[in-house]
């Protein structure tokens, strides 16, 4: 319970872009990595132990969000990834590239957007009172805030890209929350003015937790 709990806020947190980036599995791997962090609470009863996914962050890096398109096997450019010191920001930085060469693309796609993504996850500890799972930080749990890079023709070698995340307030972050920092790329195709998103190619991945 407390595990599916935990689960759904990394789904809420990110509620506006999940569904172009995932399969219909990513509850279960999501639930079933939180019962992985359960476990490691040696403290409380079993059906009460206790969701820290603050002390074992690494077990969420590198989750694709769709495990029939992993991030690493469509998007290859170098970058660098770093969050600020009160953990409220993060920036998304790409070095100019040639997409031709370090981008997989669909068939079809003529541009591609970058995206950066930070979504706060609160730990979870049982209530005996109420009987539930609930965060030790309510006010923090499933903050987010999403950026995307402009729209990027494949074929044309890029300038430097920088997607910076900020959570509004800004909060003050609390030893008992992680922060997900996730990135990924989505295609489309241009046609006239207008882009339409692919349904199918696009990736996105947990890079990093802190």
């Amino acid at each position: 319970m407390g595990s599916a709990t935990c689960a759904k806020s990394v789904r809420v947190g990110l509620a506006q872009i999940i569904k172009q980036y995932s399969d219909p599995r990513l509850t279960g791997r999501l639930t079933k990595i939180m019962k992985e962090i359960n476990k490691e609470d040696v403290t409380n009863a079993r059906g009460q132990r206790s969701v820290l996914v603050s002390a074992h962050q690494t077990m969420l890096q590198g989750v694709d969000f769709d495990v029939n398109t992993s991030l690493a096997g469509i998007f290859n450019a170098p970058y660098t990834l770093t969050n600020t010191v009160a953990r409220d920001g993060a920036t998304f930085k790409i070095v100019g590239f040639d997409p031709m060469n370090l981008i997989n693309a669909p068939a079809g796609a003529t541009h591609f957007r970058l995206m950066n993504a930070i979504a706060v996850v609160s730990d979870y500890v049982f209530n005996a009172t109420t009987g539930k799972y609930e965060p030790t930080d309510p006010t923090l749990n499933e903050l987010s805030d999403v950026q995307f890079s402009g729209y990027t023709d494949l074929t044309t070698p890029t300038s430097t890209i920088t997607i910076n995340t900020t959570l509004a307030g800004p909060p003050t972050m609390t030893g008992s929350v992680s922060v997900l920092n996730c990135i990924g790329i989505e295609f489309y195709q241009q046609v006239g003015s207008n882009y339409y998103l692919f349904a199918s190619g696009n990736a996105m991945r947990v890079d990093s937790v802190f």
